[in-house]
């Protein structure tokens, strides 16, 4: 049974529009050339300044939208600081270039910021013979493998560098912004310290990518890290998150429209998960490779666009069931990885 969840704004901005969600508090969308074609973006309005959420792609189109909405909307104040709800580059693209070209301060989670740090070493050694092997293990092909030049590549082509120092935001931190007291929810799973921002007085929350009203997190294990369990990260962040919100809670996510009944919304996407595993379980009776659990935790096929999300979102699953002692493992004479219950 779908989980449905409530839309109290009846549209989404028109290009370059304001939506005032409450004082002080406004909703920009900003347009993408994906299948996901927008990224919500969120400003908060002081008395000497403004604070901007999110920051879009590092793309010319991208900047001239700023630069009207700086133009038209922002009363001449100036841009205080911005907050990069995590690291991917629809979230954080353009945020090294607006804090450079107006001289606004980076906020952002320990994590997030040395996770860029990380992918920008990466781009620059040029050598993805570790995440080749990576791939290969889990039943991909060289082709498949060699995907990962074009996946890693999109920092290259969509993120401004980051300032070299910035302001660390940490779980539970109150930080005031539009006359409102925020606390910092970090989340986890999805990315490794995610940043939501909660306004207990207002009863809103900002998620970021965190929490989704129609699509699901991408939840991943990466080359680097490649035992690393972020689905029990994922899960243990959407508990949390339900015992902070409740159904009246205003979310105000990334992408899709602003929306309520989260602890349905929350309770859906753990029971997904919950029925994906239980799914992948069975199906391992017999031996199975990563590239194997497609079949059973994507409803769609998998392409070349979408091969290293599916890749990493399914050996996440995998990793989750090895580290409860449901799975176990062995490589075969190739290196490849296969799983069965135990």
């Amino acid at each position: 049974m779908k989980i449905k969840v409530s839309y109290p704004f009846e549209k989404a901005p028109e290009p370059n529009e304001l939506i005032k969600i409450v004082d002080n508090i406004f909703w920009l969308r900003m347009p993408m050339p994906f299948s996901l074609n927008h990224i919500n973006l969120w400003l908060i309005e002081d008395n000497n300044g403004w604070t901007i959420i999110d920051s879009g792609l590092n793309l010319e189109k991208s900047k001239s939208y700023w630069l009207q909405v700086i133009k038209d909307k922002l009363k001449d104040k100036p841009i205080k600081q911005v907050i990069c709800t995590h690291m991917h580059p629809d979230h954080m693209g353009l945020s090294g270039w607006l804090c450079k070209y107006f001289n606004a301060e980076l906020w952002m989670s320990q994590g997030e910021y040395e996770g860029y740090q990380n992918i920008s070493s990466e781009l620059v050694s040029d050598d993805n013979t570790t995440a080749y092997d990576f791939y290969l293990s889990n039943g991909a092909n060289m082709d498949q493998a060699k995907l990962y030049d074009k996946y890693i590549g999109i920092y290259k082509t969509f993120a401004y560098p980051f300032p070299t120092s910035y302001k660390r935001l940490r779980d539970n931190d109150v930080i005031e912004l539009g006359g409102y007291n925020w606390q910092v929810v970090i989340g986890s799973g999805h990315s490794p310290e995610h940043v939501c921002l909660w306004s207990k007085s207002l009863n809103i929350i900002i998620s970021g990518d965190q929490i989704l009203p129609t699509i699901s997190s991408n939840i991943s294990v990466h080359p680097a890290e490649p035992n690393a369990n972020p689905l029990n990260n994922w899960l243990t962040s959407c508990q949390n998150y339900k015992s902070l919100l409740n159904n009246t809670t205003l979310v105000l996510p990334a992408h899709g429209m602003p929306f309520t009944k989260v602890i349905q919304r929350l309770e859906g996407l753990i029971s997904e998960v919950e029925s994906n595993l239980s799914k992948l379980t069975s199906f391992c009776k017999t031996p199975k490779r990563v590239v194997d659990g497609f079949d059973v935790l994507f409803h769609k096929k998998i392409n070349h666009k979408t091969f290293m999300l599916a890749c990493g979102e399914s050996r996440a699953h995998f990793n989750y069931l090895e580290k409860l002692k449901i799975l176990h493992s062995h490589s075969d004479d190739c290196n490849v990885i296969w799983y069965k219950q135990v």
